[in-house]
């Protein structure tokens, strides 16, 4: 409890805490990237991607195609990842 984990090729990861600076730059990094690539693009940050039965991994930014509306699961694929 309390631990941030990723499901990585069956293998669950701890992961690092978040700092305060870089959390503030993925925030203006998604700002910008909602801007780049509009309405037809949902830019997600640090949202998992369901990318099989053993990865759920959690990318500081992702952008999948469609809306927030477009998914009621995890998307599986992303076109851009950072």
């Amino acid at each position: 409890e309390g631990q941030r984990i990723e499901l990585i090729d069956g293998e669950i990861l701890e992961i690092s805490p978040q700092e305060a600076l870089r959390f503030a730059t993925l925030a203006k990094l998604q700002k910008v990237l909602e801007s780049v690539f509009g309405p037809s693009y949902w830019v997600r940050a640090q949202g998992p991607l369901a990318l099989g039965a053993s990865s759920e991994p959690e990318p500081d930014i992702a952008v999948v195609e469609g809306s927030i509306d477009d998914y009621s699961d995890h998307p599986t694929s992303a076109v851009l990842v950072a």
